[in-house]
């Protein structure tokens, strides 16, 4: 009932043939089938023509916008990352350098000598400074 309700009100199915009455157990004809399916079609054809494209243009925009946001941070990245390749490459260099100019026998013995030198010198001078101040 709902069904024939509906497709009444929406205007596919026509009742004035029949004085007014939809007649489920008459027989339906091949013309009357087509006519129905013609007057669904169109009727959903309006229904998709009337679609609200606003919305959806507005929301086409927004990605597109963005779309170019985005490719300008993968622009800046890819400059940043340019950049950063040739400062490892510099700094690849002075390691290389480093290593075929610095001796490389007892280099932390070395290290470990003049870390204690300088804490040796450090101790010596608090030690002059508090001998000044009580003596």
């Amino acid at each position: 009932y709902q069904a024939i309700k509906y497709l009444i009100e929406a205007g596919v199915i026509s009742l004035e043939k029949t004085g007014g009455e939809f007649r489920g157990g008459d027989p339906l004809l091949r013309y009357d089938a087509a006519l129905w399916l013609y007057r669904a079609m169109q009727r959903m054809g309006q229904a998709q023509g009337s679609a609200d494209l606003a919305g959806l243009t507005g929301k086409v925009s927004s990605i597109e916008a963005q779309l170019q946001s985005l490719q300008a941070d993968v622009g800046r990245n890819a400059a940043d990352l340019q950049s950063l390749r040739a400062s490892v490459t510099a700094l690849s260099r002075d390691v290389a350098a480093l290593k075929t100019s610095a001796p490389s026998q007892n280099l932390s013995a070395k290290v470990q000598t003049n870390f204690l030198l300088g804490i040796t010198g450090v101790l010596l001078g608090v030690a002059a400074v508090a001998m000044a101040i009580f003596w």
